[in-house]
C-alpha cells in the first residue's frame, strides 16, 4: 500500500490530467424497449425429448416470443407432440419441410421465417432454463448503442438424457463469462446452438447455417464467420440452458467427419479470410495469429505510453511514432479495447510510482482523469490502425457463388424446358436448379437436375444469398413456392423469366382464390402443416414398402363410370390393379380381389364405412385423417394410411386449384379434384412404367332432382354417372366433380409420366377422356 505522500503527489499529478468527459449513460436506461424474440427448434426424429423442449419454453418468464417448431419431414408424428402446445397457445407455431434437408437447412428455414429482431436456435434434445431469454434480452438492451454486438450468451449445462424441463428450472447459480471475440475464441467454437441469443439481422447478412455441413461443425462455421466479420458477444451470467448428453449424438456417430469439418475450421483460423462487411463493424479478417501478436504488442505498447503519461500528463503525445511501430497494428479489433485501456491505465499507475492496488486510494475525481488518460491512449492506438486488406488469396467466409442463370421447376416435366431455355442463353456450368422439394415435397426434380449434370441449391441459399443469379428461369404456371422466390427475386432486383404456361391453367381464372396473403403466413414451410395430417412411423415404413414394389409393370386403375359395365373386366386377372371409393358394389363382376383398394372422398369413407372395412381388396390405403375411424384391432400390415395434401381444394394456403405431383408417397399425396390422381401418384411411386385407365368415362350429369348445397349434391334418385344406380343413389352425399379442374391434373400426371419415359394410356371403352392415348384393354395389357 502506497504511502500518504505517494499519494498526494500521484493526485497532484493526475490534476493535470485532461477533463473527464462525462459519459453518456442511455445504454444503461431501463426504458430499454423489449422485442420479439424468436424461437426455432428444428426437429427430426426427436419425439422422445421434442416435449421437454418445448414445454422449456413455455415456462419462459420472457413471454414476448413466438416459437417456430421446424420439422424437418420427420417420419414421426411431430404434430402430435407440437398441437397441444400451439392449440393452447398461438406463439407455437409447426412448420414443415417438403423433405429431409438436414439440421442446418432447419434452422435456416426459421430463421428466414422469423420477423422477430432476436433469434434463438435450440435444438429438440435440449432446454433453456426459465429465464434464458429475458436474462439476455435484459443483457442485449445494456449492449444496444454497440453494432459490434451480435448477441449476448449464457452457460449451457450438460445434463442426463433423462432430464426434464422442471429439473432444469432449478439450475439457478450465478455463472462466469468475458466478451468472447475473434482473438479470445483462438478460433474454436465458443458455445453451443442454443447459447447466444442473436440479432436476426446479422445472422442472415452473415448467410445462416452452410447447409453443406450435415453433420455437425455447422454452429461453429457460424460462430466463426460472425467473429471474423468483427462482431462480439457478451457475457449474461447466468445459466441459459441444458445440452442433453445422448448415446445417439451427432459427434459420436459421426465422429471422422467431426474431425475433418474441425481441421477446415482451425485451417481457416490461421488464414486471412475476406467477406462482405457489416455496416458499422469493422472486420476481423486477419490470421488469428497476426490477431494475436498485434494485440499483445500494442498492449506492452500502451502500458509504455502509460508510464510517459505519468511524468508528462498529455496522453496523445504519449502515444508516439516509435511506439506505434512497435505496435505493429496490422489490425486492432475494438472489441479489445478494454485491453488495451487496461494496460495503458496500469502503465500511468506504475509511472506514477503506486502499487497495483493502490490505485483506489486516490480520490473520485483523480480516478477519473486516470481512467480517461487512458482510454485516450487505447484510442489513439486504435484509431491509428488501418484496416487491412485482405491478400488475394484469402478464404471467402460466405461461398457467394454468383451464376448466370438460376431455374425453378416444381415437377419433373419442368426439368427439361428449363434446362433448354436455359442453354441459350448461357453454358451449363453457370446454370444452377433452385431444389424446391424442401418447400414444396419431392416432384422428381433432384433426380433430374442431376442426370442433366446441373448444380442445386436450396431455396434458403437464395434467400440468404449464398447464391447470386443474374437471372431467375420459372416454369409456369407459377405455384405458391416459387412464386415466394420470384417475389424475393424481383425485390432484390434479379432477372425475371417465366417460361409459357403450360396447359395446366384453370379455364375459368376467377374460380381460383388468389389471395394476398403475407409473407408470413404464405411463406413455403407453413403451407404444408395446414394442409395435411400426420402419419406415425409405422405407416412412414409400411408406405416407403412399396416403393418401387412394381417396378417396370403395367399397373390398372379401375374407374367407376357407367363404362365399366361394357368392359371385359376378366382381362385384368393377374395384373396390378388400383380400385377405389365404391368399387366393392362390382366385386361379382371382377375376376378376384383388387391389389389395392383407395378411398380419398370424406362422404364416401363415412357414408360406407363398414362395408369399406370388410372389403376384401389385398391392400387398402386411405388418408391418415381417416385413421380415427379404425380401431386398433382393424389395421394390420395391409391397411396403410398416407398423408393427403388437400391445398388443391381452396384452404387458405395459396395452393388453391395449383396441381401438383408427389414422386415421395411416403411424405405426402397431393390432392387433385379426383382419387385417380391420388391413384396415378401411388403407381408411380411403386415403380409402375405404364398406367392403363378403364371406367374413366369423363362425363357427369347432375339430376335435376338432386338437392345441391355449393359444391355438396344429396341424390334424390338413381346415379347416371356410375356402373350402378346405387353408386351416389338417393340420399347419397357427392361433390361437384368440376372436370375442368381434374383435367388440368392429368395434364401434370401425363407430363411426369412421360419426362420419365412412363406412359399412361386410356383403354375406357368410350367416355369422353381423351387427354390420354387411348388403346384396347388386351392390348394395353401386353
Amino acid at each position: 500500500m502506497a504511502d500518504r505522500t505517494s499519494i498526494r503527489s500521484a493526485q497532484a499529478a493526475v490534476a493535470n490530467f485532461p477533463t473527464p468527459v462525462e459519459q453518456d449513460d442511455r445504454s444503461q436506461s431501463v426504458g430499454f424497449s423489449e422485442p420479439t424474440v424468436a424461437i426455432v427448434v428444428p426437429t427430426f426424429s426427436d419425439n422422445r425429448h421434442l416435449r421437454e423442449c418445448l414445454e422449456s419454453v413455455r415456462r419462459q418468464t420472457y413471454v414476448d416470443f413466438i416459437c417456430y417448431v421446424v420439422d424437418d419431414a420427420s417420419p414421426e408424428n411431430v404434430t402430435k407432440v407440437v398441437e397441444p402446445f400451439s392449440r393452447r397457445d398461438d406463439r407455437f407455431v409447426l412448420c414443415r419441410h417438403g423433405r429431409n434437408a438436414g439440421l442446418s437447412a432447419a434452422r435456416n428455414t426459421g430463421l428466414i421465417i422469423a420477423e422477430e429482431a432476436l433469434v434463438q436456435f435450440l435444438d429438440a434434445d435440449d432446454m433453456l432454463t426459465p429465464w434464458a431469454i429475458e436474462a439476455r434480452v435484459a443483457s442485449l438492451g445494456v449492449h444496444r448503442n454497440r453494432p459490434e454486438v451480435a448477441g449476448t450468451y449464457g452457460e449451457i449445462v450438460q445434463c442426463p438424457e433423462e432430464s426434464t424441463a422442471s429439473d432444469v428450472a432449478g439450475w439457478k447459480r450465478r455463472s462466469g463469462g468475458t466478451t468472447v471475440d475473434w482473438v479470445s475464441s483462438k478460433g474454436e467454437s465458443p458455445f453451443n446452438a442454443h447459447s447466444p441469443l442473436l440479432r436476426t439481422d446479422v445472422i442472415r447478412h452473415l448467410g445462416g447455417f452452410d447447409e453443406t455441413l450435415v453433420n455437425g461443425a455447422e454452429d461453429w462455421d457460424l460462430w466463426q464467420r460472425v467473429l471474423r466479420h468483427g462482431f462480439v458477444f457478451e457475457p449474461t451470467h447466468s445459466i441459459v440452458g441444458a445440452y442433453r448428453q445422448r448415446s445417439t449424438s451427432m459427434v459420436r456417430e459421426h465422429i471422422d467427419v467431426h474431425a475433418a469439418q474441425a481441421d477446415a475450421l482451425l485451417h481457416r483460423a490461421l488464414n486471412w479470410v475476406d467477406g462482405d462487411p457489416f455496416p458499422g463493424v469493422e472486420p476481423a479478417f486477419m490470421p488469428l495469429p497476426i490477431a494475436e501478436n498485434s494485440l499483445r504488442r500494442t498492449i506492452r505498447a500502451a502500458r509504455y505510453a502509460g508510464i510517459t503519461t505519468a511524468t508528462t500528463p498529455n496522453p496523445t503525445s504519449a502515444v508516439t511514432p516509435k511506439l506505434l511501430q512497435f505496435a505493429r497494428c496490422e489490425t486492432l479489433p475494438r472489441s479489445r479495447r478494454s485491453d488495451v485501456i487496461a494496460a495503458a491505465r496500469g502503465g500511468i499507475v506504475r509511472g506514477l510510482g503506486l502499487g497495483p492496488d493502490s490505485a483506489h486510494q486516490l480520490s473520485n475525481d483523480a480516478q477519473a482523469r486516470l481512467t480517461q488518460a487512458a482510454e485516450i491512449i487505447a484510442d489513439a492506438f486504435i484509431d491509428s490502425t488501418p484496416l487491412a486488406s485482405p491478400p488475394g488469396h484469402a478464404y471467402q467466409l460466405l461461398d457467394c457463388t454468383k451464376v448466370d442463370v438460376a431455374v425453378i421447376g416444381e415437377s419433373v416435366a419442368d426439368v427439361q424446358p428449363l434446362i433448354e431455355a436455359a442453354r441459350r442463353h448461357t453454358e451449363v456450368d453457370s446454370i444452377v436448379a433452385i431444389d424446391l422439394s424442401t418447400m414444396n415435397g419431392s416432384q422428381g426434380t433432384v433426380a433430374e437436375w442431376s442426370t442433366a449434370g446441373v448444380r442445386m441449391c436450396s431455396p434458403n441459399d437464395l434467400l440468404l444469398g449464398r447464391i447470386q443469379p443474374g437471372e431467375i428461369m420459372v416454369s409456369g404456371p407459377v405455384g405458391p413456392a416459387a412464386k415466394y422466390l420470384v417475389e424475393f427475386a424481383d425485390r432484390t432486383n434479379i432477372t425475371i423469366t417465366e417460361l409459357e404456361s403450360h396447359e395446366r391453367q384453370l379455364t375459368v381464372e376467377h374460380e381460383c382464390d388468389d389471395q394476398r396473403l403475407g409473407a408470413k403466413t404464405a411463406h413455403f414451410s407453413r403451407l404444408l402443416p395446414l394442409e395435411e395430417g400426420a402419419i406415425s412411423s409405422e405407416e412412414f415404413d409400411k408406405l416407403n414398402s412399396l416403393r418401387d414394389l412394381h417396378r417396370g409393370e403395367t399397373v390398372v386403375i379401375i374407374g367407376n363410370g357407367p363404362s365399366l359395365n361394357n368392359t371385359d373386366l376378366s382381362v385384368v386377372e393377374g395384373h396390378i390393379t388400383i380400385g377405389v371409393n365404391s368399387i366393392f358394389l362390382a366385386t361379382d363382376r371382377l375376376p378376384g380381389p383388387l391389389t389395392y383398394y383407395v378411398v380419398e372422398d370424406q362422404a364416401v369413407f363415412y357414408e360406407n364405412t363398414e362395408a369399406i372395412k370388410s372389403y376384401g381388396a389385398e391392400t387398402k390405403i386411405f388418408p391418415s385423417n381417416y385413421r380415427h375411424a379404425f380401431s386398433d384391432e382393424e389395421i394390420d400390415e395391409k391397411t396403410i394410411f398416407f398423408r393427403m395434401n388437400a391445398g388443391f381444394y381452396g384452404r387458405r394456403t395459396g395452393t388453391y386449384c395449383h396441381p401438383r405431383f408427389s414422386t415421395d408417397v411416403a411424405q405426402r399425396i397431393f390432392c387433385g379434384q379426383s382419387v385417380t390422381i391420388a391413384n396415378l401418384q401411388l403407381a408411380y411411386w411403386m415403380g409402375a412404367r405404364r398406367v392403363v385407365l378403364i371406367g374413366m368415362d369423363f362425363s357427369y350429369s347432375i339430376p335435376s332432382d338432386a338437392e345441391r348445397r355449393g359444391d355438396v349434391i344429396v341424390s334424390q334418385s338413381d346415379d347416371p354417372n356410375h356402373f350402378d344406380p346405387a353408386y351416389f343413389g338417393a340420399g347419397k352425399t357427392w361433390h361437384d366433380p368440376k372436370l375442368d379442374r381434374v383435367l388440368i391434373n392429368y395434364r401434370l400426371a401425363d407430363e411426369v409420366y412421360r419426362a420419365t419415359g412412363r406412359e399412361i394410356v386410356n383403354a375406357t371403352v368410350g367416355g369422353k377422356l381423351e387427354l390420354f392415348p387411348r388403346r384396347p384393354l388386351k392390348e394395353a395389357l401386353r
